[in-house]
């Protein structure tokens, strides 16, 4: 905010220097010839009266009466001069100090908030502490205050939309958009938007809410990859192989680059498997995994009844990444959850993809995804999959340090 308001003030001198002190140099010139064009006037009719006294052509009276009104006339004459002088030279330092006050109040955040300015210092922030889970929180708060002041700041409520879904906090994300999307239902960018943060809350399945808003997207911009994706691999699941290649090859006509060679290769899977899809499916589906977890707060632990919990499975010794995640509240606990491989973050990153993982529960009493050192958090050993288990028992007791 500060180099902000530096860079605005010597832009103010800057405007000084070059347009408003030249226009008073500008005024003050002109004002001091016409002072010395009515002296020199007046010198001249003095001595054209002294001549025409002395040639007798008018007598001594006529001529200090006429020189007594040529005094008056100069002395009119010269202030005049002087007010035209004073308001051309207060006018251009009042006209650049009134532009002055209406940029900031037309731009400032305690008037009219025209301009953009706390938005993109928010959007620096958010940028600045992304990893920084407390710094995170406090700008989104942030935003969030700026929004309950100014409910008709779209662009604060899309960086909050967009900021949520970072952080994973699907919900929100979809919670914002969705309220973006009913102002303005015809913005093909936005659905595809909301279409996205949805698919992502319902843990990547094309549950009916999804599929409508994937249509919904699909019919204001036909050509929209992302949502031709999302349809084909949609098709895919319920085994329409041919459905999802159409799809893929629509999607390839606008894709470019890296995404091109994705699709290309997603082509060329297809084909190779096309026979096998529905039979891969159905095999798939009867050999689901599961791990069934109990999950309980430690006597220790206080936090906060509405504190986030986060239930996931991931790789043992490998990737961070969810296999399979559930939700809940501090509240909820004692709670026996089921993780199912149906409930997969990212394709080919479920629990039929890896034989070895792990369980974690996780309190974040900020309610966003990312760890912090403050979380309370409970890890499991390697668990082998191709084994059968009945119940895993975690209590969450000690911080993560």
């Amino acid at each position: 905010m500060l180099m902000f308001w530096i860079g605005a003030l010597i832009l103010c001198i800057l405007a000084i220097t070059f347009i408003v002190w030249p226009l008073y140099g500008r005024g003050d010139i002109s004002s001091l010839n016409r002072s010395k064009l009515n002296i020199e006037l007046f010198h001249n009719r003095i001595t054209e009266l002294e001549n025409s006294l002395e040639q007798a052509e008018i007598n001594e009276g006529e001529f200090k009466e006429l020189e007594r009104e040529l005094q008056l006339s100069l002395v009119s004459d010269t202030r005049s001069d002087l007010k035209s002088q004073s308001s051309i030279s207060r006018l251009p330092f009042f006209a650049a100090a009134m532009v002055v006050v209406l940029s900031i109040f037309a731009f400032a955040d305690f008037g009219l908030s025209m301009g953009s300015v706390g938005d993109f210092i928010l959007s620096k922030e958010i940028g600045s502490t992304y990893h920084n889970a407390a710094g995170m929180q406090e700008t989104m708060e942030k935003l969030e205050r700026r929004l309950q002041q100014e409910p008709d700041n779209d662009d604060a409520r899309f960086l909050l939309a967009q900021s949520w879904q970072s952080l994973a906090e699907y919900e929100k994300a979809a919670r914002e958009f969705r309220y973006l999307v009913e102002r303005y239902p015809l913005d093909s960018a936005l659905a595809v938007r909301f279409a996205g943060a949805l698919f992502l809350l319902d843990m990547q399945a094309f549950t009916p809410r999804v599929r409508l808003a994937i249509s919904k997207a699909l019919e204001l911009n036909p050509h929209d990859i992302e949502m031709l994706e999302l349809s084909a691999i949609d098709a895919f699941r319920q085994g329409n192989a041919e459905k999802a290649s159409t799809l893929l090859r629509q999607a390839l006509v606008y894709a470019e680059g890296s995404r091109a060679d994705l699709l290309r290769q997603a082509l060329s899977d297809l084909t190779n498997n096309k026979y096998d899809l529905t039979e891969v499916a159905k095999t798939s589906l009867s050999n689901e995994r599961s791990l069934n977890i109990l999950v309980e707060l430690g006597a220790e632990v206080e936090a906060n009844p509405e504190a986030t919990v986060y239930v996931y499975a991931r790789p043992f010794e490998g990737s961070t990444i969810p296999l399979a995640l559930e939700r809940l509240t501090i509240a909820q606990l004692p709670a026996l959850i089921t993780l199912k491989s149906d409930r997969v973050m990212i394709e080919g990153m479920g629990l039929n993809d890896f034989d070895l993982v792990q369980i974690v529960a996780r309190i974040s009493e900020k309610g966003i995804a990312n760890a912090s050192p403050e979380d309370y958090e409970v890890v499991s050993g390697a668990i082998d999959l191709k084994v059968e288990h009945s119940v895993f028992r975690l209590t969450i007791s000690n911080r993560r340090g």
